[in-house]
């Protein structure tokens, strides 16, 4: 039968330390092998399918060993509106991108260099899977994506511009954005970003393991060492 929810296709971990003044954004590969109770051993992808959010929930505080305290899921069309709200976002594109999935609907041609993509660009570019170390480079590529576009909701411009189209803005929330945020903790959030020096203080990591087979087995020890200091 059909599944009735879908996999996670990108999972990022936002530790948010205010008392610090820095921010790490935790890639989790989208093939990190573990143990989903009742299923045996499984790509973390497939929580979702089998349990929801909550099931997700469960197996990243057990991984990273903090809480997660909110949620914000987004599905591929809010991510391509939300991009072409903030008006594109720019990127240096690292090579050739050409890849055509008929029955996913997915079809990525971007050629190398920098430039401003719009949302289907965007999410072709943060999709391409199409390197040697497959999943792992396409984490590193969508952290960068997400560090160009906090660079560019902080500028005044893309404020004016998402401001100006506000109706739009809200109807993308509440059609296409899943979240359990509430409305002043985004604006809390926002002026935290908003005077945050990003070169400085967003630190972006993968979660460290190594290849078996089709997957990415975790290696606790060396998680535990890169997420102490958020703790």
């Amino acid at each position: 039968g059909e599944l009735e929810l879908p996999r996670t296709d990108t999972m990022l971990f936002l530790a948010v330390r205010p008392d610090q003044g820095r921010v790490g954004l935790f890639s989790i590969p989208r093939d990190s092998l573990v143990e989903i109770p009742g299923f045996g051993m499984e790509r973390i992808n497939m929580a979702h399918v089998y349990g929801g959010y909550d099931l997700t929930k469960d197996l990243v505080e057990k991984i990273m060993e903090m809480p997660v305290d909110r949620y914000l899921m987004l599905n591929f069309q809010s991510f391509e509106e939300i991009v072409d709200l903030v008006g594109g976002v720019e990127v240096t594109v690292d090579k050739r991108m050409l890849y055509e999935d008929q029955a996913a609907g997915l079809r990525i041609d971007l050629q190398p260099g920098r430039q401003t993509l719009k949302g289907d660009q965007a999410l072709g570019y943060v999709r391409y899977r199409r390197d040697p170390l497959g999943d792992i480079t396409r984490t590193q590529r969508q952290q960068q994506f997400m560090a160009a576009l906090v660079r560019k909701l902080k500028e005044g411009a893309t404020i004016r511009r998402v401001l100006a189209n506000l109706p739009k803005a809200l109807a993308i929330g509440n059609e296409y954005v899943r979240t359990d945020l509430e409305i002043i903790e985004l604006a809390g959030l926002y002026l935290f970003f908003k005077d945050l020096d990003l070169q400085e203080n967003l630190h972006t990591f993968t979660l460290p393991g190594e290849f078996s087979g089709p997957y990415w087995r975790l290696l606790p020890r060396e998680i535990e060492h890169l997420t102490t200091s958020y703790r």
